[in-house]
């Protein structure tokens, strides 16, 4: 199983009461596709890549909020902690922010994950690579994902896996019903199912309830 799988090889064969081993093979690099599918949908890390302190690095357009303050976001990507932001980690003289310059928001996330760091006004994201390229760096430190696969990414991984092992024509396009341009049916490319979807349309990014 890849690190990123959304459920396990038992846990699709437990939902269907499927037994043998024959698609095994079959079932694990449907999971895996139909994972990264769904991580691209959703843009979010809905796996925990681990407990373990990490440091991502971002992007900051020099573009203030509304309340006059800078905003990181962390897309993809989720964030359960964070504890240390650095200015210019690219530069000879990287600046280590005090936590009292920058908070996670939103204040009370759904799933206990966070999408985005706001720095206070205060901040000065003025440096070389600003001026040449539009963007000021940012490394945070901190640990990532969600804790736990929420239940509704899990079910929609498994009817995607099902739609595709069993050919389901639902799974080789967006669905008939789908109203989107690009659910057309598309010969031969896998897509996750409109039922799979509907399942994700809470844990997309950017919702009001992130």
């Amino acid at each position: 199983m890849a690190a990123l799988d959304l459920i396990t090889v038992t846990e699709y064969k437990d939902a269907y009461n499927v037994s043998g081993t024959a698609k095994n093979g079959e079932i694990v690099a449907a999971i895996t596709a139909a994972s990264e599918a769904i991580l691209a949908e959703v843009e979010r890390e809905l796996v925990k890549p681990g407990d373990t302190p990490a440091t991502r690095r971002f992007e900051l357009l020099p573009d203030r909020g509304e309340r006059g303050t800078w905003v990181v976001d962390l897309t993809p990507y989720d964030a359960r902690t964070i504890t240390a932001a650095t200015l210019h980690p690219e530069s000879t003289a990287p600046v280590t922010l005090d936590p009292s310059q920058w908070r996670l928001t939103p204040a009370n996330p759904r799933h206990g994950v966070y999408t985005a760091v706001e720095l206070a006004a205060t901040v000065n994201p003025a440096g070389d690579t600003l001026t040449r390229f539009g963007v000021c760096l940012v490394d945070l430190t901190g640990t990532w994902g969600f804790a736990e696969v929420p239940a509704a990414a899990k079910r929609a991984c498994i009817e995607t896996v099902r739609a595709w092992v069993r050919n389901d024509p639902q799974g080789w396009s967006h669905a008939v019903d789908d109203p989107r341009p690009e659910g057309a049916v598309i010969q031969g490319t896998r897509h996750i199912p409109m039922s799979a979807l509907r399942l994700l349309d809470p844990l997309r990014r950017y919702t009001s309830i992130a």
